[in-house]
């Protein structure tokens, strides 16, 4: 993954770190997470050319977007801005990914819809887990997602309307796990920061590059210093486990939220507690819409999903009440 920052600032670097990754390791899949403001015709030609996903961050429609993202030092919308460009680009490879929030999640389906009419195919939302959610907006996410499944549904019955659902990935990984074996632990992030400096998660790269020095691992001069990676894991793991009322409820990394907490110096246990509501309002219905879906080709073919990927049908999740 290339994520943020913007990796389009150093866009000879990118390019660089691309070029040498193919040349290494011919296989591996690449994702750059993008604002779009430095999007091309001919940079987006580059990325496909070299079986790069291009992941946009935007929001929804300009009212939701731009509440957030905005043009620093600058007048305008980032809206208009980047769908300006993307209007005349290919979407074969380009995806879009939105953060909704509390205040937001009413409109999550009209700003999931409006990209699905602009031609877009590879949609990904996400709560904002760091956030704090009340009982009542928990409750109006569970039943927004219960709406989502609707929705999608009816644009499945549609031959080739539906998109794939790139944050699906990680609840088909929980779906296989047993109770006790968290799929989470598997963690296999080495994260190189813009310092130059290695760290066990992106999340610590939330924070300016001197607020992160006792998060490094490592650096790009003296290598990966791989035993203060499994002891961050450890402490990690640890306390998540023995603070989750459903250690396997998780529908994202939960390490990052306990590594955020820490670096803010609080407690994470609140923060995990209010991560594992919103998974569960958030990751149900999408568990139940995989289930319901999972033996059509269709479904399997957007998601690419093989025979050797299975779900247990038989094994439901557990019902859990919302706040």
């Amino acid at each position: 993954f290339f994520l943020g920052g913007e990796p389009l600032l150093r866009w000879s670097v990118l390019k660089a770190s691309i070029l040498h990754g193919r040349k290494s390791s011919p296989s591996l899949q690449y994702q750059v997470y993008t604002n779009g403001l430095g999007l091309t015709p001919s940079r987006l030609r580059f990325l496909s050319e070299h079986r790069v996903d291009v992941i946009l961050s935007q929001d929804g429609e300009k009212g939701t977007n731009d509440r957030n993202r905005v043009l620093h030092g600058q007048a305008g919308s980032t809206f208009d801005r980047v769908m300006k460009k993307t209007n005349r680009l290919p979407k074969d490879r380009l995806g879009v990914n939105l953060v909704f929030t509390a205040a937001t999640v009413d409109k999550l389906i009209s700003n999931i819809d409006f990209f699905q009419r602009q031609g877009f195919r590879r949609i990904s939302f996400t709560p904002a887990f760091n956030e704090s959610w009340s009982g009542p907006r928990l409750k109006i996410l569970g039943r927004v997602m219960v709406e989502f499944v609707r929705y999608y549904d009816e644009l499945f019955r549609a031959e080739g309307q539906a998109f794939e659902i790139l944050n699906l990935y990680a609840l088909l990984r929980q779906a296989q796990q047993e109770p006790s074996h968290y799929w989470w632990r598997q963690c296999q992030n080495l994260v190189l920061g813009g310092d130059g400096h290695f760290y066990s998660c992106d999340k610590a790269l939330s924070f300016a590059f001197d607020k992160t020095k006792r998060n490094e691992i490592g650096s790009l001069e003296i290598g990966v210093d791989w035993e203060k990676r499994d002891a961050f894991f450890q402490e990690a793991q640890g306390f998540i486990a023995g603070n989750a009322t459903d250690p396997n409820s998780y529908t994202a990394c939960p390490m990052g939220i306990f590594l955020t907490q820490k670096m803010l110096g609080v407690d994470p246990a609140p923060a995990l507690a209010n991560f594992e509501a919103i998974s569960r309002a958030y990751g149900r219905p999408l568990l139940e819409l995989a289930r319901d879906l999972w033996e059509h080709p269709y479904f399997r073919q957007l998601h690419h999903i093989t025979e050797s990927l299975s779900v247990p049908l038989d094994r439901q999740p557990e019902k859990v009440s919302l706040p």
